[in-house]
């Protein structure tokens, strides 16, 4: 995919943000305007006032952006913008620009969840996290975890229960009269003090949940305040006091979600992630537990359009396609978890669309755990043998789960070119088959209409199955066709003399040459590298390329691998598990062996 310019507007509050970020070259531009002083005689954000300042902003800092980029509005692709959560009329000031802008300009317009903006805003930073990871959201209006598998799969782990951790930093900070805004003022005095003059709970510490609450903090707060006049000194003690019970909590929740999800990766994002006491504790937590904690850049903590920007070029990439500006609406009470079910985009079959070569390794080990190993290694691609491998539906399911968020796409290849097998396969959630033996044009065909639902095809419809997230992906009959990826595997004479008819049947995405089948076919049982068979293979190659399919195989060593992708292979096996574990055991053993 061509590198993509999305404007990012962030107006869900008392900030109004404007950024440019580059798909390919990262964020260019972004500006913050805080309306910390106009709120600041009130106490606390007024919302209409929050609404016409962001009208009188978000156009000047639009100049200033593009300015700093040293570009102009044209070569903007796309406008990501925050629907939610958030005050009303403050949203539709930034969703009512970015619609009407992309309207003018002729470019998709994107809503954005504020949060997934908090969430994937480390991902900016010049030492990112990589999916999959434990994210630990604080903010003013929420305190939560989740699991993060990718782009748009979020999985709650816990959540506060009332109050969010920056909303009991507010909220005691007016209770101590610290002004306005209160939690960074609180976190300020708190460093003037020491913990433990006075004894503050820490709620649900010991729940045995990921849970949180903060409510019962602020009222013992309250309780305090009103028993005696605090000196300055005194006020600092207690809000060092009331930081190290906030602190307590969310690193000990943090660190139990790792261990629960058994993840090495802790993200923190929003506000309060800008705490330095909050920092410290969870550095040296994560430290003792042999994981590594990721946090955005100081001035991408606080709401930004950076982020927002960021997770629209996410969503560009990986997610659903945006919808075209035009009518919109707002949503000031959003669930995050209701942005999580869509149908992931098979970037392997766009990098096959494209052009762009897949690496990637064979697995015959059925084992959940290999799966996740070998999806952080950095292979395009990973086949789950079903074929020649002792997988099973319940194991193959498992390896699905353990790939999801990686960047590995996995590719079944189901036991035979079988409706019921394909069938079953497809409903566990993978989009790219493989499918064995096609011999005949025919015979593609069919494996086809197995991929497809009726009336183009013969795929039974289900309700509740796991590619349809249970029902939750929006519109899944309508749209999973353009996401699935049909490679049929050559492996005979007959099927190479079928070749051409059998890569040009509609609906075939790649072929696959077979070397172990079709050497023994042609009579070199055991020698996929005699010289009449690597001739066949290539002439097969050419042969596929010239119907405008994808080529694929499986290669033997490093120059064999090499030398396919240069004969125009597309996507090319440059190993198998079993073979390396075995290779990598033989040779740590040997050099001890007397």
């Amino acid at each position: 995919m061509a590198a993509m310019l999305v404007l990012g507007i962030e107006s869900s509050c008392d900030e109004t943000g404007l950024a440019l970020y580059d798909t390919g070259r990262g964020l260019l531009a972004h500006a913050v305007h805080s309306q910390i002083d106009l709120h600041d005689a009130y106490g606390g954000v007024v919302p209409e006032l929050a609404s016409r300042d962001h009208i009188r902003r978000v156009v000047p800092l639009l100049r200033k952006v593009l300015a700093e980029a040293g570009t102009g509005l044209e070569a903007v692709d796309a406008i990501a913008y925050t629907a939610g959560p958030g005050l009303a009329g403050a949203l539709l000031v930034g969703a009512g620009f970015a619609e009407s802008l992309a309207l003018a300009l002729k470019v998709p317009a994107l809503p954005v969840h504020h949060l997934e903006g908090h969430l994937l805003s480390p991902l900016l930073s010049a030492d990112p996290p990589r999916f999959p990871f434990v994210a630990l959201l604080v903010s003013g209006g929420h305190t939560q975890l989740m699991r993060v598998s990718g782009v748009g799969q979020y999985e709650l782990l816990g959540e506060t229960l009332d109050d969010a951790a920056g909303e009991a930093f507010d909220k005691t900070a007016k209770l101590l009269g610290l002004g306005y805004p209160g939690g960074p003022q609180l976190a300020r005095l708190a460093e003037e003090g020491r913990p433990g003059r006075f004894s503050l709970p820490r709620p649900m510490l010991h729940s045995g949940d990921l849970s949180f609450s903060f409510s019962g903090l602020k009222t013992a707060v309250l309780t305090l305040v009103r028993k005696q006049k605090m000196a300055d000194a005194e006020k600092a003690d207690l809000c060092a006091e009331f930081q190290a019970a906030i602190v307590e909590v969310l690193a000990a929740k943090a660190l139990a979600a790792l261990k629960a999800t058994g993840l090495r990766q802790l993200v923190v994002a929003g506000g309060v992630g800008a705490n330095r006491a909050l920092r410290a504790a969870l550095d040296a937590g994560t430290r003792a537990a042999g994981a590594r904690v990721f946090y955005p850049e100081m001035e991408l903590c606080t709401d930004n359009g950076a982020m927002i920007a960021f997770a629209g070029a996410q969503r560009l990439t990986f997610a659903a396609p945006p919808k075209q500006a035009g009518s919109f609406g707002v949503r000031p009470r959003w669930a995050l978890q209701e942005v999580c079910m869509d149908l992931p985009v098979n970037a392997f079959k766009r990098a096959l669309r494209e052009g762009r070569p897949q690496i990637g390794l064979w697995s015959v080990l059925a084992n959940a755990s290999v799966a996740e190993l070998l999806g952080a290694s950095g292979y395009d691609w990973l086949l789950i043998d079903m074929e020649h491998a002792p997988n099973e539906l319940p194991g193959v399911q498992a390896q699905l789960q353990a790939l999801r968020g990686s960047a590995t796409t996995p590719i079944v290849r189901p036991p035979w070119n079988d409706m019921v097998w394909v069938k079953r396969v497809l409903d566990l959630g993978a989009q790219t088959l493989l499918v064995p033996y096609v011999q005949t044009a025919e015979e593609a065909a069919q494996a086809v209409a197995f991929m497809r639902y009726p009336p183009a095809g013969r795929r039974g419809v289900a309700g509740g199955t796991r590619a349809t997230q249970w029902g939750r992906v929006r519109d899944y009959y309508k749209r999973v066709g353009e996401e699935l990826c049909l490679l049929v595997q050559v492996e005979s004479r007959q099927g190479l003399e079928n070749l051409d008819a059998i890569a040009a049947t509609p609906g075939v995405d790649g072929v696959f040459i077979g070397p172990a089948d079709l050497s023994a076919d042609m009579g070199h049982l055991g020698d996929p590298q005699h010289r009449d068979v690597q001739a066949a293979i290539g002439d097969a190659v050419r042969r596929i390329r010239a119907v405008g399919k994808a080529a694929g195989i499986l290669a033997r060593g490093e120059e064999g691998a090499r030398r396919w992708l240069s004969a125009g292979c597309l996507f090319v096996a440059v190993g198998v598990d079993a073979s390396l574990l075995a290779q990598a055991a033989d040779g740590l053993a040997g050099k001890f062996r007397t």
